[in-house]
C-alpha cells in the first residue's frame, strides 16, 4: 500500500487501530515531507490519547518536530492546536521552547496558559520562576477553576457517593453531628 494511503488511514479513520497501524508503517519513512507534516499535525489535533502517545514515540529524537511544534505554538491558530503543540513540546522534553513557554503563560486562552505553566518546570533560571509565579498569583483563580471542573467531570460518579455532611443549628462538634444524622 502507497504513502498517500497511510497518511489517509492516519488522518482520517475513525477507528484507533487503522490509524495505529497507519503510524507503524509509517514511522519508517517519516523523513518524507508529506509523512513528516502527518505525523506532527495529528500530534497537535487528535482527540485520541493513545494515538498522541504513540506519536511522541515516534517524534521524539526528530529535530524536525521541535520546530513544527515551536511554530504552531507560536503561531495564531486555534487554542486547542497551541496548547496540544506545547504539551508534546513538554513531552518530548525539550528545552528551547522556552521563549514561546513564557510568552505562553500570558496566553488569552487559560488551556494554552496551563499547557505552558506545565512546560516551565523545565527551565531552572530565574526569569522562568518569576513568569511561572506571576502567571500563578494572576491566574490561580482560573487555574484552580479549571483544575476542579477536570476533576469533577471526571469523578462525577464518585463524588455523587459522598453522602454531605449536614451539620445541625446547634451542633459545634462531629459527635453532635453524628447524633444529629443518627
Amino acid at each position: 500500500m502507497s504513502t498517500k494511503y497511510w497518511i489517509r488511514q492516519l488522518r482520517s479513520s475513525p477507528q484507533l487501530i487503522d490509524r495505529l497501524r497507519a503510524l507503524r508503517h509509517l514511522q519508517e519513512c517519516q523523513d518524507q515531507p508529506g509523512v513528516h507534516t502527518a505525523l506532527c499535525l495529528t500530534a497537535v489535533d487528535t482527540p485520541q490519547a493513545p494515538l498522541r502517545s504513540a506519536l511522541m514515540t515516534v517524534l521524539k529524537d526528530n529535530p524536525r518536530a521541535e520546530a513544527y511544534f515551536l511554530g504552531v505554538a507560536r503561531g495564531e491558530g486555534p487554542a486547542h492546536i497551541r496548547k496540544w503543540a506545547l504539551l508534546n513540546l513538554s513531552t518530548l522534553g525539550y528545552r528551547r521552547a522556552r521563549e514561546v513557554v513564557l510568552k505562553s503563560l500570558e496566553d488569552s486562552d487559560s488551556g494554552v496558559c496551563q499547557a505552558a505553566a506545565s512546560h516551565v518546570s523545565l527551565y531552572t533560571d530565574e526569569e522562568a520562576r518569576q513568569a511561572f509565579i506571576h502567571y500563578f498569583q494572576t491566574q490561580r483563580a482560573v487555574y484552580l477553576k479549571d483544575v476542579g471542573n477536570r476533576l469533577g467531570r471526571r469523578f462525577a460518579r464518585w463524588l455523587q457517593k459522598i453522602r454531605p455532611i449536614r451539620l445541625a443549628p446547634d451542633a459545634g462538634t462531629l459527635d453532635k453531628v453524628r447524633q444529629a444524622d443518627g
